[in-house]
């Protein structure tokens, strides 16, 4: 599957998670994606962080450099 249809989900500076649209979808409230996590979509606002149980768009240089330089090693 192409990188461009997947979320990305960085925490800690760490790959979290990787998923699909209908396995993003499943996931109830997404309670177990922890609050300051990064989340990299292939459409609209590329980059978010997740405060407070809801997911709020940043700005690219708001996202720490290891998590950026992960996603450019990954190819997204």
């Amino acid at each position: 599957m192409s990188n461009a249809l997947l979320r990305h989900v960085f925490y800690a500076d760490r790959l979290y998670g990787t998923y699909t649209f209908d396995e993003w979808v499943k996931l109830y409230n997404h309670e177990d994606i922890p609050d300051g996590a990064y989340l990299l979509l292939p459409e609209g606002p590329k980059w978010y962080i997740r405060r407070y149980s809801t997911y709020l768009p940043i700005d690219i240089e708001d996202v720490s450099l290891p998590c950026r330089a992960l996603a450019l090693l990954l190819g997204i």
